[in-house]
């Protein structure tokens, strides 16, 4: 009864902060409020499922972390530097120690952090998109695959990947301070989240929209080249001092277990929102807010391509991969057409999300369940 009291009590907490939210964003027409109830069903399918989830892989750490906080003060928390904690940015650290003093199981701890990893995803989907198609974009990703990978593992990160884009909803505006603001914000869960920084210089360079696509797109080649050829290898990790890392980060140099190097895998699925842009009308690939957004997925990308050497370098790759979802429904938006072609692009991707989370995703959720 004590599990069912904190999972309603929570549950409700966090539905209200996701409804002033989406008073806050662009709600276009409140003839769509009907949009509301996959909305919560998503919501509360996001937070089940993880309450449920297999405590497995890096969950195992966070698990232990949580049940450290439990009996530790603010003070205790915050200076915490032992190993596995040590390179915890600040805003992650506050966030599960309020955590730790307010749930009864670790359990509830991510189901709470997956909820709130889903309210920033909705938030910055609909700032984005409005609406209805907003709400199209978030039953999307409540299957991603790598939605429900770093809600259920990597949720540093996730936190850090849905904060992104509520900064992106805000860059894309061009609205300087507020994106700052939450680039912030997304540094402060995870360190990586520094390197939204370059989209800066995509958004706000002076230079023709159309003209900076194709600069991009030649940079992502050329590091495409370079990953194939492994220099950025030669070039980076004879460079480092692998002793002198945390040893937490030494494992990204030293793991030999894992798949690593250029991966044609990885490239064709990079390159997929890219193939479904060429085959929109004209009057879609040449609209502004495409074509910035596109820009900003080959600038992430090329992340990609640089750390292909590294263990691991999926999770350089996710920041990219992250905007996908929320792209193809821009595309969809954008043509304003009812053809076969854009119906049929907006079924595919929650069921070719289903079927990816079916694949890659379920066994984190399903191999134990939780009572």
């Amino acid at each position: 009864m004590e599990k069912i009291f904190y999972l309603i009590f929570f549950g409700i907490t966090i539905i209200s902060a996701v409804f002033i939210m989406l008073k806050k964003s662009n709600l276009e027409n409140y003839r769509d409020d009907i949009l509301i109830l996959p909305l919560i069903y998503c919501f509360g399918f996001t937070a089940v499922l993880t309450f449920n989830k297999v405590i497995a892989s890096d969950s195992i750490n966070y698990a232990a972390y949580f049940v450290r906080l439990t009996q530790w003060s603010f003070s205790q928390a915050w200076n915490d530097d032992t190993v596995y904690a040590s390179g915890f940015m600040p805003g992650f650290r506050v966030l599960s120690w309020i955590l730790s003093q307010s749930l009864p199981d670790v359990h509830y701890y991510f189901s709470v952090i997956a909820a709130l990893i889903f309210a920033l995803v909705a938030f910055g989907c609909i700032r984005i998109l409005g609406f209805s198609f907003g709400v199209i974009a978030v039953i999307s990703y409540t299957m991603y695959p790598y939605f429900s990978s770093y809600t259920a593992l990597g949720i540093r990160q996730g936190l850090a990947l849905g904060t992104m884009l509520v900064f992106f909803s805000y860059l894309l505006e061009k609205k300087k301070v507020t994106s700052l603001i939450w680039l912030f914000v997304a540094f402060m869960f995870h360190n990586t989240a520094a390197a939204l920084v370059v989209l800066y210089f995509t958004i706000f360079i002076n230079m023709n929209i159309k003209s900076l696509l194709k600069l991009i797109g030649f940079g992502w080649v050329f590091t495409l080249i370079l990953s194939a050829a492994n220099v950025f290898d030669k070039l980076i990790s004879s460079r480092v001092n692998v002793g002198a890392l945390d040893e937490r980060y030494q494992l990204y140099f030293q793991q030999n277990d894992y798949i690593k190097g250029f991966r044609p895998d990885f490239v064709i699925f990079s390159f997929f929102p890219y193939i479904v842009y060429r085959l929109m009308p004209k009057r879609v690939r040449e609209d502004e807010e495409v074509i910035m957004m596109l820009c900003c997925y080959f600038t992430l990308n090329c992340l990609m391509n640089i750390f292909s050497f590294m263990p691991y370098y999926d999770r350089f790759a996710a920041y990219s991969w992250f905007i996908t979802p929320l792209f193809l429904v821009l595309l969809a938006k954008k043509a304003n057409s009812r053809s076969i072609y854009n119906v049929a692009l907006l079924l595919f991707l929650p069921l070719s999300n289903f079927l990816l989370f079916i694949v890659y995703n379920s066994k984190w959720y399903f191999s134990n369940l939780h009572g």
